[in-house]
């Protein structure tokens, strides 16, 4: 069951790094790019 934690917790990890790096833009850009508002 743990076999494919390892790139989960890694991918979890870079999000949260480039979130506290790129701050609210990422949140702004992240929305409008998923989000279905245009």
């Amino acid at each position: 069951m743990f076999v494919n934690l390892e790139p989960l917790v890694g991918t979890v990890l870079g999000v949260m790094i480039l979130h506290e790096r790129l701050g609210p833009f990422t949140w702004v850009g992240g929305g409008s790019s998923w989000g279905p508002r245009r």
